[in-house]
């Protein structure tokens, strides 16, 4: 309510019925004078905040929100995204999108971090998140190692020879791949 500064309906149910004028984040900020600034300035408005998550209201995260100030009911509506869990969520569909990208016959994209942890892959799924610092291929080549090291010392890239399985015959063949670091 833009006239008492009351919460007539939050996630956080604690809040309801709540007077937030003289709430500051962990910045300092004062949300309701963030929110009057904005509607001053064109009756709506994005701004950065620090805000509690419903799941856990004891903390502040920082937060994108947008508010739009409703003359006719005399109320600031406002939603907003929490950056941590809008990274999460784009962090998933980018791997998910990779393992599922091919190339060629028998191309195919994975990530590791440069800890050697895997992060995608097509066709190891039951090993993301395992640490593969001493994988190595069938002549005894810490292949994952290499491939940290390389993608780590050439900003443009670089190649290792390698044997692995072909995912087409199931046989282990001599492969090589490109690694980038990003």
């Amino acid at each position: 309510d833009f006239s008492t500064n009351i919460i007539y309906a939050h996630a956080i149910r604690s809040l309801v019925g709540k007077d937030m004028t003289n709430f500051v984040d962990l910045k300092g900020q004062n949300l309701v004078n963030l929110n009057k600034k904005l509607i001053e300035q064109g009756g709506e408005g994005f701004a950065t905040i620090y805000f509690p998550k419903p799941t856990n209201p004891n903390k502040e995260f920082k937060k994108i929100v947008f508010v739009k100030y409703i003359p006719e009911l005399n109320v600031v509506v406002g939603t907003g995204e929490y950056i941590e869990d809008a990274f999460k969520e784009l962090k998933e569909k980018l791997l998910k999108d990779i393992t599922e990208k091919r190339y060629g016959k028998n191309g195919y994209f994975w990530i590791h971090n440069s800890k050697c942890q895997l992060l995608a892959h097509p066709y190891r799924q039951k090993d993301i998140g395992r640490m593969d610092c001493n994988l190595t291929d069938i002549k005894g080549k810490y292949i994952i190692k290499e491939f940290v090291d390389i993608a780590l010392k050439n900003p443009e890239g670089g190649f290792v020879k390698y044997y692995w399985k072909n995912p087409s015959t199931n046989k282990i063949e001599e492969k090589i791949s490109f690694l980038r670091y990003y």
